[in-house]
């Protein structure tokens, strides 16, 4: 395998070989970027186009044929939406995601860690003199959005109080921050949630709340988002989670 590829490229450095392809998947990106010929309003919408995953399968024979070997992939924003509406994947992800932390009482964890990375980024950008279209890029990811919704937002590993879940949100959101541009590591959301997940038992002695259970609670009117425990007469009886 090692010795053709070294002879096919042994023959294409006689014509002048291996070749280079760059491939832009769109042209559509809702960033600014003034550097940039894809940047929003610089491409009439009716200009904007995608690759088609399938010509571009029978295109690489071709490029093979005329001697190129490296592909390199750029465009818009990759991951944009061109309209949003309740077909599209993500939005429905969202949606559902929405649906889960709200009866499961957990939204305000995951609307607090997605507003201190919010600021987080915002912040680093005014610190270096970016524009604002890099961090409302960096909060277009899709593992962001999985994170914080399916993640960050499990009852059982977060911390019974709100106070304590706001503060666990906030210490998760700066350890991610962290993790990526302090040590410039990956993962690191996953980094950060786990070594923060280690200090919920404390936050809990420190902030004490009733423990969450999947069964036989309901949320106390006067406790703002805790939990409690159901009387004896309420026993068999469907629970249901109220904000």
């Amino acid at each position: 395998m090692k010795s053709s590829k070294m002879l096919d490229t042994l023959t294409l450095l006689r014509r002048g070989g291996p070749a280079l392809c760059n491939v832009a998947v769109t042209n559509a990106c809702n960033a600014a970027c003034g550097f940039c010929n894809f940047a929003r309003g610089k491409v009439p919408r009716a200009n904007l186009r995608w690759i088609d995953a399938d010509q571009f399968g029978r295109a690489l024979d071709i490029l093979h044929e005329r001697d190129i070997r490296y592909i390199s992939f750029f465009g818009g924003l990759l991951t944009l939406i061109y309209a949003v509406n309740i077909k599209e994947p993500v939005f429905i992800l969202s949606q559902i995601g929405g649906i889960v932390i709200y009866r499961a009482a957990r939204s305000d964890v995951t609307y607090a860690f997605l507003l201190s990375y919010a600021s987080m980024l915002f912040g680093r950008a005014f610190w270096l003199g970016d524009p604002w279209a890099i961090p409302l890029k960096q909060l277009q990811s899709g593992a962001l959005l999985l994170f914080a919704f399916y993640m960050i937002s499990d009852p059982k590993t977060t911390p019974d109080s709100r106070a304590g879940r706001i503060l666990f949100a906030a210490l998760v959101a700066a350890g991610a921050a962290y993790v990526q541009f302090g040590l410039y590591r990956t993962n690191a959301l996953l980094w950060s949630l786990a070594l923060c997940s280690i200090a919920t038992p404390i936050i809990d002695r420190l902030l004490p709340a009733v423990r969450y259970q999947w069964n036989n609670r309901t949320p106390s009117k006067q406790a703002k988002g805790e939990t409690r425990e159901i009387n004896d007469s309420m026993a068999g009886q469907p629970a249901f989670i109220v904000h």
